[in-house]
């Protein structure tokens, strides 16, 4: 359980990339600051449309075994669709021109999975419901490969709002119930708790004693009614390893039984602290205050249980927090779980009257973990000079060194600057050539 905690903890708060859900693609805002584009040959939609067809080769990740078999490989396949083909999956998103029919084609009658399944996910973001039985003609081919990415677009595409849910729940039930292949399976579980799909709590329910990756308990929390809740807490009780998945899936539903139990819970680990919160329950702010009494009265409390029941207090205690989370935040005296526990929290509220006490403790930031942060929250800030602070980092840090803020920062400036930049090195040595002339 501590191992598992630790891990979380970790990563708490870090939007990795999901490698089993679709790259969304930002919408590219308008900024005061529009650095000139890197020059490149124009590409016509002609060939953006080609390139769907590219082969997708496998991408190096460091976290792979050492002889990886295709089902350990299968979680990668949507990002490796994306990365290999960015730019024009992107662009043809975006366009204006009339590519719908072409790609509803490509999609329906490709020669190749990467043309097809690209060509779908294109029409997904661009919130054409006609992919609909193209995908769920995917999601009964005989090749894992093509089952998994259909389910997985489709997944994503009722959490983005791209599409609709479906009228009917029969094809994913029934799919659920056969698929043989358990990441396959588990991606059932995930557009049922995606589309909230109520009929599927039964057979959700029984599939948990035999759920070894969570799928199902996710997916009841995700459809939040409380009929399993007795069968969540009895789970719960016996589980040593994953507890925190059973947690957030009782504050997901939030139910009188759910928020007793998670109050039982609160010393076990900040994930029922969390947990708790998200239940709203008249009954949380008590018990998180007399949690947080307990934790102030060790002589050595965890960092992370401290800074999660304290920031939880603040947000249930009062109706507009951010003066109080900004102050943890610009607090140095304060442990960096607590200063970023407070910044992870602003994201939910509006940042714009704060965004000149933002970038001031962005420019005066050096701890790398905690810029990050800050990126998150001056993303979609307007500015000038929000531009200009993060192409300065950009510069400063240079392309040699990895930094944890950077996947951020690049991400960042793209939206700011109209650029469509994968890696920092990239990004900088275009930076370098539109800052030269101005200082010469």
């Amino acid at each position: 359980m501590e191992t598992a905690a630790g891990l979380a903890r970790f990563t708490r708060g870090v939007h990795m990339r999901e490698i089993t859900l679709l790259a969304v693609i930002a919408a590219v805002a308008p900024s005061p600051v529009r650095a000139e584009p890197p020059q490149q040959t124009a590409v016509t939609t002609e060939e953006k449309l080609t390139k769907l067809a590219a082969p997708c080769s496998l991408q190096t990740f460091v976290n792979l075994p050492n002889n990886p078999t295709e089902d350990d490989l299968l979680a990668y396949r949507p990002n490796d669709m994306y990365v290999t083909c960015a730019d024009e999956m992107d662009a043809l998103v975006k366009t204006r021109e009339p590519v719908d029919d072409r790609l509803l084609q490509m999609a329906e009658n490709g020669a190749t999975l990467p043309e097809r399944y690209r060509s779908a996910w294109v029409l997904i973001h661009r919130r054409n419901e006609k992919v609909v039985p193209i995908l769920e003609k995917m999601t009964k081919s005989s090749v894992v490969e093509e089952r998994f990415l259909a389910w997985s677009a489709y997944t994503h595409s009722i959490r983005d709002g791209c599409l609709k849910p479906p009228g009917s729940f029969d094809v994913a039930i029934n799919h659920y119930q056969n698929e043989k292949n358990r990441h396959v399976r588990s991606l059932g579980a995930y557009f049922l708790g995606a589309c909230k799909a109520k009929e599927a709590i039964p057979l959700l329910t029984a599939a948990m004693k035999d759920d070894l990756d969570l799928s199902a308990v996710e997916a009841l929390g995700e459809i939040g009614d409380p009929q399993p809740v007795p069968a969540l807490i009895e789970r719960a009780k016996k589980e040593t390893w994953n507890r925190h998945t059973y947690y957030r899936a009782l504050g997901q539903i939030g139910s009188p039984e759910a928020v007793d139990y998670l109050i039982e819970c609160l010393d076990d680990n900040f994930f029922a602290v969390e947990a708790l919160f998200e239940t709203r329950s008249p009954k949380a702010l008590p018990a998180i205050e007399k949690h947080l009494e307990r934790l102030q009265a060790q002589k050595e409390p965890n960092e992370s249980d401290l800074a999660t029941a304290q920031v939880c207090v603040l947000r249930l205690k009062h109706a507009d927090p951010r003066e109080h989370l900004f102050a943890l935040a610009e607090d140095q005296k304060q442990s960096g779980k607590m200063r970023t526990e407070a910044l992870d929290a602003l994201r939910h509220y509006d940042r714009k009257p704060f965004a000149d006490r933002l970038l001031k403790l962005y420019r005066a930031e050096r701890d790398d973990w905690m810029r990050m942060f800050l990126i998150r929250l001056l993303r979609d800030l307007p500015g000038e000079d929000i531009t200009e602070a993060m192409i300065d980092q950009a510069l400063a840090d240079g392309k040699d060194v990895y930094r944890f803020s950077h996947v951020d920062l690049v991400a960042a400036l793209n939206q700011r600057l109209g650029t469509s930049f994968r890696r920092i090195g990239p990004m900088v040595d275009h930076l370098r050539r539109v800052r030269e002339p101005k200082d010469r």
